[in-house]
């Protein structure tokens, strides 16, 4: 249960520090105007847990007993305890988790003397990655016009 606790105390740091602060930044003083940089924050966590019992083997035909002795059951145990091959084992536990968070800048708000506007960050991957596709899709239009003419 340590580790299960240490988890849910790092699940509860990452969001604590999303807060206004990660999304606009400090302000900072250019040339007279104040920029104030914007950001998207997202942060998400999953946690897991488990246990099994413990099904051991008797000397009997086929029949499996729980040492665990479940009281539902008529006969606890198909043989004698000796023949029992689970001992006084029990039975396992495990978990596990984890936290993560994720920061994207998306603009910066320009406040000078005489107005104040919003000018947007580009993401510039994005742009790149969706160029590639673009070129892809071209490529395989031309490719599929070349073949049904050369059909003909």
């Amino acid at each position: 249960m340590d580790k299960f606790t240490s988890v849910m105390d790092q699940i509860a740091g990452v969001a604590d520090k999303a807060n206004v602060n990660m999304v606009f930044g400090e302000p900072k003083e250019v040339h007279g105007r104040v920029l104030i940089p914007v950001a998207e924050v997202s942060y998400g966590f999953g946690l897991g847990l488990g246990s099994a019992s413990v099904e051991c083997s008797c000397g009997c035909e086929d029949e499996a007993c729980n040492c665990d002795e479940d009281p539902s059951m008529e006969e606890p145990c198909c043989c004698d305890e000796e023949e029992c091959t689970c001992g006084d084992e029990e039975g396992g536990f495990g978990g596990g988790g984890g936290a993560g968070a994720r920061v994207r800048p998306l603009a910066y708000i320009d406040v000078g003397p005489e107005d104040a506007k919003i000018v947007p960050i580009q993401d510039e991957q994005k742009i790149a990655m969706m160029g590639i596709a673009l070129g892809m899709w071209c490529i395989g239009w031309i490719g599929l016009v070349l073949k049904s003419l050369l059909k003909k």
